[in-house]
C-alpha cells in the first residue's frame, strides 16, 4: 500500500496516511 508522511500545523509530530492496512503502525 502507498504510505504518505507528513508533517500538519495541526498536530505536534508527524502522521501519515496510507491506503492500505496501516495495523503495523
Amino acid at each position: 500500500g502507498k504510505i504518505i508522511f507528513y508533517e500538519d500545523k495541526n498536530f505536534q509530530g508527524l502522521s501519515y496516511e496510507c491506503d492500505s492496512d496501516c495495523a503495523d503502525f
